[in-house]
């Protein structure tokens, strides 16, 4: 284990970068930038966390204090940090976060795990939208307000559930959907959706998720694979000539769930589901 401290009130940007050990970090004011590397890494932080607002954007995790905070000017950037000890309070950055919607206009910073935020309507009664790295959820009929959200993956209203991290888990799942089900399957069988999240958050890698999902379908040959990938993604049969191919590719070595993960990357199957629209305000599921 490492200790690293910076220079007292540092009024340039200062870096300190950490080792593949468990470092500790004591940034001393001004600008800092703290990589901790490999391992399990702290940043102490003097005073207590009510003293700093915490986002985390793009990746980076940034700490300011509340009198100067914005969005330009940060104080302190964590990458590659687990922890942030404030005098009075732990940060876990790695722990999923469940927030809960109280009346009014608030914001919910999400950290590294699968952070969520319930809702107490029906998902008709709000408005999702995204600007920029953040979403967006207005109340439409009560008093919950307007919501910003950050690094928040999944929502919760009493009749359904919303994936937000399209460019995440999510994305995988409804990539594999698509490819391996067909589009319609998205908004058909939400459920599906849940299964695939489920296994994804749990950390089951997405050629493995590819796998079950393939085995779900049952398709156990190489023909009856190839044709259901190709249908899917070019949204017709293949003739035996275009799927010749593919089928020895699969004959040759090549893994179903890489030759599914090929074909659930293609464009045609992006735009298939909607992708950039599924981005934009989430996918439903149960």
């Amino acid at each position: 284990m490492a200790n690293f401290t910076g220079a007292l009130n540092n009024q340039f940007l200062e870096k300190l970068t950490g080792t593949s050990a468990n470092d500790n970090f004591y940034p001393r004011g001004g600008w800092d930038l703290i990589d901790g590397g490999a391992g399990f890494d702290t940043v102490y932080v003097q005073g207590n966390s009510s003293d700093y607002k915490v986002a985390l954007i793009n990746g980076v995790t940034y700490i300011d204090s509340v009198s100067s905070a914005s969005a330009s000017i940060q104080e302190t950037q964590l990458i590659n940090l687990e922890l942030i000890q404030f005098d009075d309070k732990q940060v876990d950055l790695t722990a999923p976060q469940r927030f809960t919607n109280r009346a009014g206009d608030e914001r919910f910073v999400g950290g590294a795990g699968v952070d969520v935020v319930s809702y107490e309507l029906n998902r008709a009664s709000y408005d999702v939208s995204k600007s920029g790295n953040l979403f967006v959820v207005t109340d439409k009929v009560g008093n919950g307000g307007v919501d910003i959200l950050t690094s928040i993956e999944r929502l919760q209203f009493k009749d359904v559930k919303v994936a937000l991290d399209l460019n995440g888990n999510a994305g995988d799942v409804v990539k594999i959907i698509g490819v391996v089900f067909g589009a319609s399957a998205l908004k058909n069988h939400p459920e599906f959706i849940g299964v695939g999240l489920t296994y994804r958050d749990a950390g089951m890698s997405y050629p493995a998720l590819m796998a079950l999902a393939l085995k779900a379908a049952n398709l156990t040959s190489p023909e009856a694979l190839v044709a259901q990938l190709w249908l899917n993604v070019m949204r017709k049969e293949g003739s035996p000539i275009e799927l010749q191919p593919f089928v020895q590719m699969l004959n040759s070595g090549t893994q179903p769930e890489d030759l599914g993960v090929l074909a659930a990357n293609t464009a045609q199957n992006l735009a298939n589901i909607n992708l950039v629209g599924l981005t934009n305000t989430g996918v439903t599921y149960s």
